[in-house]
């Protein structure tokens, strides 16, 4: 049986390496346990998708755009900045996928099954680009 951990919030300490974690609450400093450890220079913390396949894994499960097919789809040029609104994209797709079904992944050989209820999950404060506000709308 899966293991059943509710989220709050979705931290997205280096989207550009596919590195995201799940936490409780948005004041939570570290993401639910069981999680990986990850380093990136100077930085390190704990997340739950470790790499882009990792990243791309959970995006296909819940019928979510890559960070490049979001970046194919706007059409956003090399100049163009995408990180905040694939971030913001990205946040409205987890907490979607998190009211109904849910997000199964397997950590450490443990089956975790994330879910969240209606009105517990926050959405990440990062300001959009005025593309993304034509395209989404606030959230």
């Amino acid at each position: 049986m899966a293991l059943r951990l509710i989220v709050g919030c979705t931290k997205f300490p280096n989207i550009t390496g596919g590195q995201i974690g799940f936490a409780s609450r948005k004041e939570d400093p570290r993401c639910l346990e069981p999680n990986y450890r990850y380093e990136n220079g100077n930085a390190t913390g704990f997340v739950h998708t470790r790499d882009h396949d990792e990243l791309f894994s959970l995006c296909k499960q819940i019928g979510a755009m890559s960070k490049n097919e979001f970046i194919v789809h706007h059409q956003i040029s090399q100049n163009d900045s995408w990180k905040n609104d694939y971030i913001r994209y990205l946040d409205k797709e987890i907490e979607r996928a998190l009211l109904d079904p849910g997000i199964k992944l397997t950590i450490e050989d443990n089956q975790i099954e994330f879910y969240t209820e209606p009105g517990y999950y926050t959405f990440t404060i990062i300001k959009p680009s005025k593309r993304f506000m034509e395209l989404y709308g606030e959230v």
